[in-house]
């Protein structure tokens, strides 16, 4: 029960929030809430899952199998992700228009931090840029991303397309993201030729198929992956994976805490 009020709590903020959402200075506010929830969500599956696996599995699963899907079973699970499955779609558009007048590393800077991420750019202060509101005012063409941070942020597959065109990218992370699907996963290979690091990570709807699709990005130099309730053979993946990859330091310790590796296996992968 104490899930449940955590839930309703957080979808009163966001429709607040929503009624005074005129700019997109209320963004961030926004997308924080909706980490929060896919957070809460999250925990709430893993409560069920430690509490009665044979009775919840099925259920559970299709809470964050999909953004804009829920389990309509009467077994106490959290209320349905109607409103932040809409919230993130508009945040994750993709506006053609926008990316022919700022260039695509504008553009896709706008996606990520309207969606709660943060990026680094190839000139100036070398810290994190967060705030919406603080994006430059002008030289959009000027400024080049090179790092992605987003840990606890609402990206979702629809609005991986603004990485058709980045070409300065090379560290990317992508940690307790409740919308990532496989689908995702695939579309990170839109970085394939800069990429050298990346770390994926807590995204519960990622599949043994998502982290498949990782062998496309040729020029990893370092990939960190770790906690994923929906890969069901770790061993398989991370075999790919090396196989294709062999000029990539790989970690996977575990997919689930029941497969962990012992200490000693895994500092060897």
């Amino acid at each position: 029960m104490m899930f449940l009020r955590r839930l309703l709590i957080i979808q009163r903020s966001a429709v607040a929030a929503v009624e005074s959402l005129h700019s997109f200075s209320n963004v961030g506010a926004l997308s924080q809430l909706s980490a929060r929830y896919s957070t809460v969500s999250r925990n709430y599956r893993y409560k069920l899952l430690g509490e009665s696996a044979s009775s919840s599995a099925s259920c559970s699963a299709c809470i964050l199998r999909s953004s804009l899907k829920v389990c309509n079973s009467e077994c106490g699970h959290p209320p349905k992700r109607f409103l932040w499955g809409w919230l993130n779609s508009i945040f994750n558009r993709v506006d053609e228009s926008r990316i022919k007048e700022v260039g695509p590393d504008r553009a896709c800077a706008e996606w990520l931090l309207r969606c709660g991420a943060g990026v680094k750019w190839d000139k100036g202060s070398d810290e994190w840029l967060r705030d919406y509101n603080s994006l430059p005012a002008g030289n959009y063409r000027g400024l080049r991303i090179v790092e992605i941070d987003a840990t606890d942020s609402a990206v979702m597959h629809i609005g991986f397309l603004h990485f058709r065109d980045l070409k300065h990218v090379r560290k990317a992370t992508f940690h307790k993201c409740g919308y990532m699907e496989d689908e995702a996963v695939r579309q990170i290979g839109h970085l394939k030729d800069t990429l050298e690091e990346l770390q994926l990570s807590s995204c519960g709807n990622v599949t043994d198929e998502g982290i498949l699709t990782l062998v496309q990005l040729k020029n990893l130099k370092k990939l960190k992956l770790y906690d994923f309730l929906e890969v069901s053979n770790r061993q398989k993946c991370l075999s790919v994976l090396k196989e294709n990859l062999p000029n990539c330091h790989i970690e996977f310790p575990f997919a689930r805490e029941s497969d962990r590796d012992p200490p000693a296996e895994r500092s060897s992968n």
